[in-house]
């Protein structure tokens, strides 16, 4: 165990440094900041699931926990932006909008999530568990209208699974008579949203299309075979 995390925190060392060399070279500080950030949170996200997979006393419950207290622990920008959005939340007009100068808060928290993401997608956690504990977290973020403008209209490559599981995630609370958080400036009414959503559909029907084509065609071959 303390040789894995070991290489944890090397490869972490690594990416640190690799972040440092390039903000060196293109003079991009907050660039640093983000990359400094981003290493320590997927740091200590992997060193818990490590321990996850390969401690099977360790039960699903108390992982979900672990991984809460590292949304606390690894990155304190986590905190500020949760905090943004606890007052966002109480009292709109309290708080400015989010900008540019923004950005190293959204970076560490959009890193957590993206492991939050996978973890559901690996069916690692489920809804019905995790639900109560990062609901907030993540609509808070995924439904904010500055973070959208700032960081997902701009690199909606890199959301495609936040945009899975939020789709996955709102049928959940439909089925389960839950108001979406942040409704009215909700990611599903973006246009990257909707493009991502027809974008699916459309590779889907291309799928679709191409088992088709071949289903006729090896269907055609079995005919003629017999003939």
């Amino acid at each position: 165990m303390k040789k894995n995390i070991s290489i944890l925190t090397f490869v972490g060392i690594v990416l640190i440094m690799a972040g440092l060399v390039v903000g060196a070279v293109f003079d991009r500080t907050k660039d640093i900041t983000n990359i400094i950030s981003v290493s320590s949170t997927m740091i200590g996200i992997f060193a818990v699931f490590y321990q996850f997979v390969k401690d099977k006393r360790l039960n699903q419950a108390a992982f979900m926990v672990n991984f809460n207290t590292q949304f606390y622990k690894s990155e304190r920008k986590n905190v500020e932006l949760l905090d943004y959005f606890d007052k966002l939340y109480d009292d709109p007009d309290s708080v400015e909008a989010l900008t540019e100068k923004d950005l190293d808060m959204i970076s560490p928290y959009s890193a957590w999530l993206s492991i939050l993401c996978a973890l559901i997608m690996r069916r690692v956690f489920n809804f019905k568990l995790i639900n109560d504990m990062f609901r907030y977290k993540f609509f808070m973020f995924m439904n904010n209208k500055d973070v959208q403008r700032l960081e997902i209209e701009k690199f909606p490559e890199l959301y495609a699974p936040h945009f899975e599981v939020y789709h996955d995630w709102c049928l959940y609370q439909q089925k389960h008579n839950m108001k979406e958080l942040n409704e009215d400036t909700a990611l599903s009414k973006t246009a990257v949203y909707q493009n991502y959503i027809q974008s699916g559909l459309t590779f889907l029907n291309e799928k679709a299309s191409a088992n088709s084509r071949f289903i006729k065609r090896r269907t055609a071959r079995k005919t003629a075979n017999r003939g």
